[in-house]
């Protein structure tokens, strides 16, 4: 998986540096009557980066930003090279320094950029006329740059993330789509406000911030709601799931490949313990990428004491997200063939049951939170409650028909 995402990343470079090489670079280096540095025109890059929101969909999350501001900006006011090196150096900051992505996201993006910046210089060259006043045919052919623009993100988007999850289904983009088209033209509507509000009057930008923050709190107001709610759906799918599946065998992989959704991870894995004074050995059960392994025996001992100390403290949790970890959480992050983590404790009336693990963020969103945390003792809550019950009705039957004092078989057995 990861060795296609980064050939599709090679090649994407690739076409972005041959775009430049024998497009861009030969595309009149001109501008509109006010020239903005491109260094000015690459902070807000920054800003626009740094501060993206994002609609999770399958496993992955497709990220929205007010990018297409400053691009629309950038093609009035810079030249085609000047307005590349800024989104390229001001995308590179925000998402690599700022937002830490990694190494293959960050690749991805960058080479996505530069591809649709390109692609947009060349449509206004031959669409929108470098002088004179802007028509309304001007505007119209702005907006179908917005559209083909916003679809080749989104199209090289689908690309990648239907490579790194091995699986394609249609009907589940239509939402996403139509977010990154329409989301692209309202933004490019507003880079188009700002480019005649500077013609006009500079000073009258200033009347705009109202509107461009609006913007980009009602995008973070709908992310935050759309993911409430899908967590609300995902708790009560569980809770049915572990009511209604009454073999731990069946229910906990289950439970895991529904961690990994809701967390967006490769990973999650639960260990119980085994109950004191009965033959049962300790089980754990991993999901990696929907693979199920299990295994049965005596866990190690270093992976248990993270969790005794849990149980006399408040916090039922740990949190383990490099560089903010400690030597020995690295050490066992790098032994699990884990990037970061976050994990809690299984337990009922003090006694610990178990732990709870999921790791490996899959997608944008790269770094857990406190509310990742809050949600994974939720559904520790409910895995701890079936996992005694479970327990609490075998441990009936076999008083029922077994003798207490030998373990032999009785006569109603």
């Amino acid at each position: 998986m990861v060795a296609r995402v980064w050939t599709y990343n090679a090649c994407l470079a690739m076409t972005a540096a041959v775009l430049f090489v024998f497009i861009t670079s030969r595309l009149p280096q001109t501008y509109r009557s006010f020239h903005l540095p491109w260094e000015s025109l690459a902070v807000a890059f920054i800003a626009v980066s740094a501060s993206r929101v994002y609609i999770h969909f399958r496993r992955n999350a497709q990220a929205y930003s007010l990018s297409e501001i400053p691009l629309f900006v950038g093609l009035f006011f810079c030249t085609p090279d000047e307005l590349v090196l800024a989104r390229v150096v001001g995308s590179a900051i925000g998402l690599g320094l700022i937002c830490r992505q990694p190494p293959i996201k960050l690749a991805f993006n960058l080479s996505c950029f530069a591809v649709e910046t390109q692609v947009a210089s060349l449509l206004a060259h031959h669409l929108v006329p470098n002088s004179g006043p802007l028509g309304a045919a001007s505007w119209l052919w702005l907006l179908v740059i917005a559209v083909i623009v916003s679809a080749i993100g989104f199209v090289l988007s689908a690309g990648v993330i239907t490579l790194a999850e091995e699986r394609l289904d249609k009907r589940r983009w239509a939402l996403p789509a139509a977010l990154a088209i329409g989301g692209g033209v309202a933004n490019a509507s507003l880079g188009a406000e700002i480019v005649t509000t500077v013609l006009r009057n500079p000073l009258e930008v200033l009347f705009l911030l109202v509107p461009l923050f609006t913007l980009a709190a009602a995008y973070a107001l709908y992310t935050r709601e759309h993911q409430k709610r899908q967590q609300l759906q995902y708790l009560y799918q569980s809770s049915d799931l572990l009511q209604r599946t009454t073999e731990q065998e069946v229910a906990i992989p289950e439970l895991l490949r529904q961690l990994c959704h809701v967390f967006r991870t490769e990973v999650a894995q639960i260990t119980l313990l085994p109950v004191a004074g009965t033959p049962e050995h300790a089980h754990q059960v991993v999901v990696h990428n929907d693979a199920v392994s299990e295994e049965r025996g005596s866990p190690e001992v270093s992976f248990l004491e993270r969790f005794v100390p849990l149980l006399e403290d408040e916090q039922r949790s740990f949190h383990a997200v490099p560089p903010k970890v400690t030597p020995a959480v690295a050490a066992w992050l790098r032994e699990s063939g884990l990037r970061n983590a976050i994990g809690t404790a299984l337990q009922t009336e003090g006694q610990l049951l178990g732990v709870m693990v999921v790791g490996n963020r899959l997608s944008d969103v790269s770094i857990f939170d406190g509310a990742d945390v809050t949600l994974l003792e939720t559904f520790a809550a409910q895995a701890s409650a079936a996992v005694q019950n479970t327990r609490l009705g075998s441990r009936l039957e076999h008083q029922a028909f077994h003798d207490p004092l030998t373990g032999l078989a009785n006569r109603a057995l």
